[in-house]
């Protein structure tokens, strides 16, 4: 019996062991493991599908952020190239002056209103960022009711004009209320569709429709979203006494599947 736990024991110590030193040397491998740097494909809705589909781009912008982990004993320290894109439906107006505005690392959208239903398109593409076959952006496993509460994806949500000064601040949810099926980048995807009352001058009731691929290079969250004032922030989301009736939170999804089944890298 004894010989049995020992044997189990060194195999079990020769996994980890082995584990570990095949973590470090696929690190090895690295220039400098302690200072990547990782750039995100950009994501479009090209100007001919913008035509087709009524939109129009509002808001173009990158960001640079630094993320640490540990990855086969060693600390890894790495900076991120996201790109952000915001497409509204081309009867919207916003503060922004109308013209697309582009923008550097981390400088806040100016289109910060958005009412009465129009729906927008945020899109967030921030790099995969593998390392020894792990993931350093922690963007890639969150759920998607998590990335509605994350920093990075609430920046995207912001640049659209939900919430104020490009923070989003939830009074009350957000809760999932349906899924559709739908493509983005030629891969299935099933979109989730939210809702919540966020925190503004005049509460809005928001409505996100999410979906999400990951491949070698990039992580991109597509996000629909449309708001409604909301003075009275307990009634239903849902509903003919709501603030969106089923048929028409039916269309705003058809309309958000269209526009990601159109996004193409640039």
């Amino acid at each position: 019996m004894t010989e049995k736990n020992d044997l189990t024991w060194d195999r079990r110590r020769f996994l980890q062991v082995a584990g570990a030193t095949a973590g470090i040397g696929l690190l090895a491998g690295c220039s400098s493991p302690t200072d990547q740097e990782f750039i995100a494909d950009e994501v479009v809705l090209p100007e001919e599908s913008q035509d087709d589909l009524g939109f129009t781009t509002v808001a173009e912008r990158t960001e640079r952020r630094e993320i640490s982990r540990t990855i086969g004993g060693q600390e890894v320290t790495a900076t991120l190239e996201s790109a952000i894109a915001a497409y509204t439906e081309a009867d919207t107006e916003f503060n922004s002056g109308g013209e697309t505005e582009q923008t550097e690392s981390g400088d806040d959208m100016s289109g910060e209103t958005f009412t009465g239903g129009q729906l927008t398109v945020g899109v967030l593409s921030t790099p995969a960022a593998k390392v020894a076959g792990q993931s350093l952006n922690p963007l890639a496993s969150l759920g998607l009711s998590e990335l509605l509460t994350s920093s990075q994806v609430e920046k995207a949500i912001g640049s659209t004009g939900a919430g104020e000064g490009g923070s989003v601040d939830w009074r009350r949810g957000p809760e999932q209320l349906s899924t559709v099926e739908g493509t983005l980048l030629d891969q299935d995807v099933t979109v989730e569709t939210h809702a919540g009352i966020v925190e503004a001058e005049t509460p809005k009731a928001t409505y996100l429709h999410m979906a999400r691929v990951v491949n070698d290079s990039s992580i991109v969250i597509a996000v629909g979203i449309q708001g409604f004032d909301a003075e009275d922030s307990s009634k239903p989301f849902l509903g003919s006494d709501g603030y969106m009736t089923e048929a028409e939170l039916a269309d705003a999804q058809s309309t958000v599947v269209d526009v990601d089944a159109a996004l193409v890298v640039n």
